[in-house]
């Protein structure tokens, strides 16, 4: 069963006084690594997979093990 966010997740003191039109201003710490050559992009979940993942292709594109 999928958990599913109900308000009580919310850290509502920590989102006190935070303006949602400030999130603009955020900078985010995120690297971004190109794909190598033993990768695939699974056209199912769109996630960058190794090719020990990758299962079947549907109409010639590739789909990981997780989506077959």
């Amino acid at each position: 069963m999928a958990h599913q966010a109900d308000g009580d997740d919310i850290d509502t003191e920590a989102a006190e006084g935070m303006d949602p039109l400030d999130a603009d201003n955020e900078e985010l710490a995120i690297r971004v690594m190109p794909k190598v050559e033993d990768q695939f992009t699974c056209v199912s979940c769109f996630r960058v997979r190794p090719r020990s993942e990758l299962a079947a292709a549907r109409n010639g594109d590739p789909v990981c093990t997780d989506c077959a």
